[in-house]
């Protein structure tokens, strides 16, 4: 079975650190890898970082869950070799996933 390339946006992925309506929906497709290939942007995973900030300094969520879900998410994307983060200048990746899904 081929794998497929999920290409997340930022604000669906910040449901698995930050739960809210959806949530179940992004951790049950995190939960088809190797199926499922997670691709994000650089700046996106920037903005899930910002995204859980603001809600630490409004209070929203404890420190201590800021920096589990700040863990998690390095883990998710950071340190799965299974995982795509595409930058500005990945145009032969960005041209390869494409391709896989015309």
């Amino acid at each position: 079975m081929a794998t497929v390339h999920l290409l997340w946006d930022a604000s669906a992925v910040a449901k698995r650190y930050a739960p809210e309506v959806g949530s179940d929906v992004v951790d049950e497709l995190f939960q088809q890898a190797p199926l499922l290939r997670p691709v994000l942007t650089i700046p996106g995973y920037a903005e899930i970082v910002a995204l859980l900030q603001r809600k630490k300094n409004a209070g929203a969520i404890a420190t201590t869950t800021f920096q589990t879900a700040v863990s998690s998410l390095q883990t998710d994307f950071l340190m799965n070799p299974d995982a795509v983060l595409l930058t500005i200048t990945d145009k032969s990746e960005e041209r390869r996933i494409a391709r896989a899904h015309v």
